[in-house]
């Protein structure tokens, strides 16, 4: 997650302190601390009225949280000796404390133990973590691949209507909420129902995903998919308008369900705008390998999982232990697969790039080239976004 300074809205770099992350500018050299790791590096009490202070009240500071963005809190706290007051800004939603440069020195400072005591506490606090961590990998282990339900009457539901597609095993709670995502769905799905129900009902069940198509629907779409052949047409516009139609209601439930999957956890770590670049990003650069792939072809291209699969590519490098579920019918029984993101991401890749081979050769509907340039893109997005961040914040750590 990318935190942002609140005085000169510079990268936050990340940084160890007493074993815990914290989060520091480079600017102002202000510093963004949890209240958990505020509790261990000055007097306890005092960050515990700071905290209850902030959370019953407090004024509004006009201090963009780093986090959330949102307003922070203002607590006044009083100075040491022959020092003024000094207002501590507090977002209570995210547990979050900003400290302007010399706050964090002037706090009351932690009255350290004895070194044999100290040692001692260090030593247990070591082999607690690594209890946990050992405990954490063994569930894992024990809970990853494939199982009867423990739950049948919830999963057996899920099993009829997502029909083995994934489901998270524990979502994530949001940092911010996130209303691209949202929008974008909304959208999509008003404009594909609304151009689904414009055919008739015979026109519409037919076998309106299999070629061959029903006359009117594949008039339509050539005119508003985008066709390699002639992508020029209204100045290159249908790069975009391609991406709101699809070619039945099975190919929409798919695209905005695995929109739903993945990009409420993406935009919350990105932030809205940066979001919404790599939808448009992911967008183009699929469309452009699939007119790499054949410039002459006049089989119109439409559908949102192009731009859809670069948000699924940085949502498995973003998240690669994040264990997802699957439930299928095994006679009339529900079994469960989990697996971690990145386990099921490579899965994916590899039969994109057989779909890619199919739809070279003529023999595939489906784009494995525009899943790709999806893929391609959110690969370069999380690099650039996510993982050098990374790579900052542990050189900065290490210096």
């Amino acid at each position: 997650m990318l935190l942002t300074c609140p005085r000169d809205h510079q990268i936050l770099e990340r940084k160890l302190k007493d074993g815990m992350v914290c989060y520091r500018c480079p600017g102002c050299q202000g510093v963004a601390v949890t209240i958990g790791l505020l509790r261990r590096l000055i007097d306890r009490d005092f960050a515990n009225d700071l905290w209850n202070r902030a959370r019953s009240g407090g004024s509004g500071s006009g201090v963009p949280c780093p986090s959330c963005l949102g307003e922070t809190r203002s607590v006044v706290v009083a100075g040491g000796e022959g020092q003024q007051p000094t207002e501590i800004d507090v977002c209570p939603s995210c547990q979050l404390i900003w400290l302007d440069p010399g706050e964090l020195e002037d706090a009351p400072a932690k009255e350290m133990p004895p070194e044999e005591e100290r040692l001692s506490m260090e030593a247990r606090e070591a082999l607690g973590r690594f209890e946990l961590s050992s405990r954490k990998k063994r569930k894992e282990a024990s809970d990853s691949g494939l199982k009867y339900s423990e739950e049948p009457g919830k999963d057996l539901l899920k099993a009829l209507v997502l029909q083995g597609m994934p489901l998270e095993d524990k979502k994530e709670k949001w940092l911010v909420i996130p209303w691209v995502t949202w929008s974008v769905m909304l959208l999509v799905a008003f404009v594909s129902t609304a151009v689904l129900l414009s055919f008739s009902p015979e026109q519409r069940f037919g076998r309106e995903a299999i070629p061959p198509l029903i006359p009117q629907v594949i008039g339509f779409f050539e005119v508003w998919g985008f066709v390699p052949a002639d992508w020029s047409r209204f100045g290159g516009a249908t790069i975009f308008t391609s991406f709101f139609l699809h070619a039945g209601w099975v190919h929409l439930f798919g695209n905005l369900y695995f929109l739903w999957l993945t990009g409420d956890d993406v935009e919350s770590e990105l932030g809205w705008r940066r979001f919404l670049l790599l939808l448009l990003a992911a967008t183009l650069v699929a469309t452009l390998l699939r007119y790499l792939s054949n410039p002459a072809s006049a089989v119109p291209g439409i559908g949102a999982s192009g731009g859809i699969s670069g948000v699924m590519a940085y949502y498995a490098l973003a998240y690669p232990r994040r264990r997802l579920r699957m439930v299928f019918l095994y006679y009339f029984r529900p079994i469960v697969l989990t697996a971690k993101a990145r386990s099921l991401f490579i899965v994916w890749v590899v039969l994109q790039l057989f779909l890619a081979y199919r739809e070279i050769q003529g023999s595939s509907m489906v784009s494995g080239t525009a899943h790709l340039g999806g893929i391609v893109a959110g690969v370069f997005a999380w690099i650039f976004w996510c993982y050098r961040s990374d790579e900052r914040g542990k050189e900065a750590t290490r210096s």
